[in-house]
């Protein structure tokens, strides 16, 4: 189901008015959202307490994840990059 590959038109516009590592960041966005819904939808992951009256089952700190995030994001923008 993967449509953007097929998609030679948009991405042409997308390069006349980003930057590669711009769309690189734009592509890592929802793609890291996507993967984390897949993850906690496949483990049956409850993230809110309001959501089961239960504790949240994730104990990383929001510092944690932002760093990961950003680890994650850099190594893809070098790896985009070729360095």
């Amino acid at each position: 189901m993967l449509r953007a590959r097929d998609d030679d038109a948009l991405f042409s516009r997308l390069k006349a008015e980003f930057s590669d590592q711009e769309i690189v960041e734009l592509t890592m966005a929802p793609a890291l959202w996507n993967m984390t819904n897949r993850l906690n939808e496949s483990l049956h992951t409850h993230l809110e307490e309001h959501a089961t009256g239960t504790r949240p089952v994730t104990h990383v700190s929001q510092e944690a994840l932002l760093e990961y995030v950003r680890r994650v994001t850099d190594a893809t923008i070098a790896d985009a990059h070729g360095t």
